[in-house]
């Protein structure tokens, strides 16, 4: 019997790459991104996918089997950590362009085709820097907010549909996002954190997991947050 598709998209690296090779085991995983990978990933990978260009995710969905469509997980996403007198306009956007829009756009693609299925999981990211109101990182945090927000809309408008909506917002992961911050400032970050300790892989790959699962089925318009800040 063939397993059942979920799309990972932000596949080439960091935590979509992570979440991709270990899915891998309970579902046929397409993972997408827009640079081609000189060594393949142990999954399948559609390169020349941009989140930012509809015609290209229209292009991806009409390549796979789209009656076995399951999930759609976007991980894509870039950073800007400086004082929010210091982000040039330009930067604003692309953060807001990449972070927010590029999502919205996955999910109206893929969801549509999840409506069409009448059944489907869909799984965003946000980050626990949203309800740390973290300094230092306004516009990576008003990109992630509004993920979250329009995630928990989309559930309530999919839900007819059979279809969950969910938000992962993992603490601090050793991945290219926090690549630039000095070893005093993880430490200064890590101890703000309930746990004590940088969220690991592992953590994000069992709560996107769940969310797949078709156990999850009551579970939707929800952020499962990992590391609760205290402060």
């Amino acid at each position: 019997m063939s397993k059942d598709i979920v799309v990972i998209l932000g596949a080439s690296d960091g935590l979509g790459r992570a979440l991709g090779e270990a899915l891998s085991d309970t579902y046929e995983v397409i993972g997408m991104a827009r640079r081609e990978l000189e060594t393949p990933p142990p999954f399948a990978y559609v390169p020349a996918v941009d989140v930012l260009n509809v015609d290209s995710l229209k292009a991806a969905v009409r390549g796979i089997d789209k009656a076995r469509l399951w999930g759609l997980v976007v991980t894509a996403g870039t950073a800007s950590m400086n004082h929010f007198s210091a982000v040039p306009e330009a930067t604003r956007r692309r953060v807001m362009d990449l972070n927010f829009h590029g999502v919205a756009n996955a999910i109206d693609v893929f969801g549509k085709q999840m409506m069409r299925n009448k059944r489907g999981r869909i799984v965003t990211f946000s980050t626990i820097a949203v309800p740390m109101l973290l300094d230092g990182e306004a516009v990576y945090v008003a990109s992630k907010a509004a993920v979250d927000a329009y995630t928990k809309v989309v559930a309530k408008e999919l839900a007819d549909w059979n279809i969950t909506a969910n938000v992962i917002g993992p603490g601090p992961v050793e991945t290219a996002l926090i690549a630039g911050l000095s070893p005093e400032m993880k430490k200064a970050l890590v101890e703000r954190m309930t746990t004590k300790k940088l969220t690991e892989p592992a953590d994000v790959i069992a709560a996107a997991r769940y969310l797949l699962s078709k156990e999850a089925q009551q579970v939707t318009g929800q952020t499962i947050t990992l590391s609760l800040a205290t402060r």
